[in-house]
């Protein structure tokens, strides 16, 4: 998956990098569609979104994303944004659990 390089302000960016994004029950067929729809959520949620310094600044090698149901004939897209705004809740909690002592939401 691509690198993802947003904005948040005149002076700061996040750059996210997915090497591995983990899909089951999924066509084969559908993984390029469903990641180019969760690079376009995850895109517009970094780009629309306030976030805090803890998550701008978090380092980690997991995110756990949880899991979610997904209607029988739902397209790629629409998969795909469902798993990008689950990357962004799950990428904003991981950072305010490993926010430590001294570091702030």
């Amino acid at each position: 998956m691509n690198n993802l390089k947003s904005p948040i302000s005149n002076q700061s960016a996040i750059e996210l990098h997915i090497e591995e994004l983990v899909l089951h029950d999924f066509a084969p067929g559908d993984r390029y569609s469903v990641a180019d729809a969760v690079e376009q959520e995850l895109t517009r949620l970094l780009t629309e979104q306030a976030i805090s310094p803890a998550v701008r600044d978090a380092e980690t090698s997991l995110i756990d994303a949880g899991s979610f149901k997904v209607a029988p004939g739902s397209k790629a897209a629409q998969i795909g944004a469902r798993v990008g705004q689950s990357i962004y809740q799950g990428l904003r909690t991981d950072a305010s659990l490993t926010a430590g002592p001294g570091r702030s939401e």
